[in-house]
């Protein structure tokens, strides 16, 4: 067996064989890489989408029991539509449902909702609403340590 053709003839198939191995190596961790990214990217807007229509709940919640102002039918409506929302926005979060659930977001809108209209008072509902988004926007935070 003569090493110096079988190291020539490696040297050959390596050079070859090589950079094929290391573009697939590459495109591998580039797309574990992209992958990771886009779980991320997606998981920030469930958040934003949830703190957002929390907020616009919570100015709907705020209009429509403002004393003595009548609302047309349009703008009640509009704040069933939005109480709607909310719940679906709160149940249909794929990314972030674990977080969802831990954090129990559901009980507690409806929680601070239940309460609010037990004791009329505007800022239970503002500090339990939020209470809730302080706590989805530190675990958003996460995604960026």
């Amino acid at each position: 067996m003569n090493w110096t053709v079988i190291a020539t003839y490696a040297k050959g198939v390596w050079a070859a064989v090589g950079p094929l191995v290391g573009v697939l190596v590459g495109a591998y961790i580039a797309n574990r890489n992209q992958r990771k990214e886009w779980v991320a990217d997606n998981k920030k807007q469930e958040y934003r989408e949830l703190v957002s229509i929390l907020t616009r709940a919570l100015n709907s919640v705020m209009l429509e029991s403002a004393v003595l102002v009548a609302h047309s039918p349009e703008e009640q409506r509009e704040f069933e539509r939005i109480g709607n929302e909310v719940l679906i926005t709160i149940r249909d979060r794929l990314f972030i449902e674990d977080v969802v659930t831990k954090l129990r977001v559901y009980e507690r809108w409806r929680q601070a909702l239940a309460d609010f209209r037990g004791v009329r008072q505007r800022q239970v509902l503002i500090d339990k609403v939020e209470e809730i988004k302080s706590d989805l926007r530190k675990a958003a935070a996460t995604l960026f340590s």
